[in-house]
């Protein structure tokens, strides 16, 4: 089966779609004075990609699946019902969230349990001294938003060992 990907964020080189009146507003120039903040700025960027989404899923036949900021299932569900789409993809928000397809919200002792078990499943996948190098940035995603999530993440990338990195997960 052959398959075509469409690049959408072409968005941000095409000017005349970020400010084209598609149902939204007058005053849809990404440029407008009118934002006051960066953030404003990437949801209107959001909205509008969202709308080309919409645009794209009603111009083809064969499915189109949405991605790009999709951090909870209430952003898919919103991805689904404003655009139509056949399906959404996940990225990034998952890194050290693999609850997000469950709509949980994890307890740090979910957290440590998860982070103990990836590491395990590393050691046994790639050996003792790789996995202890890999799952370095994994537990740094988990403890993403913690509290004392930097000073953690600058003590476990100098560690060596497998039964340290393992006590001082246990030990948040």
């Amino acid at each position: 089966m052959k398959c075509k990907t469409l690049l959408l964020p072409i968005l941000m080189f095409v000017p005349s779609l970020a400010s084209c009146n598609n149902g939204l507003d007058d005053s849809s120039s990404l440029s407008s004075s009118r934002f006051s903040s960066s953030s404003q700025v990437d949801e209107r960027i959001y909205e509008i990609y969202q709308l080309y989404v919409k645009n794209v899923k009603e111009s083809v036949k064969i499915p189109v699946i949405g991605n790009g900021d999709i951090k909870t299932a209430d952003d898919a569900k919103k991805m689904f019902e404003y655009t139509g789409v056949d399906g959404v993809m996940i990225g990034r928000a998952s890194l050290g969230n693999p609850w997000i397809f469950s709509g949980q919200n994890p307890t740090i002792e979910e957290k440590k349990k998860m982070m103990i078990r990836h590491f395990s499943d590393l050691c046994e996948l790639k050996g003792e001294h790789v996995a202890i190098r890999e799952i370095r940035k994994h537990v740094c995603w988990y403890l993403k938003g913690e509290y004392g999530a930097a000073a953690f993440r600058n003590m476990v990338n100098k560690i060596e060992e497998k039964e340290e990195l393992i006590n001082a997960i246990k030990s948040l």
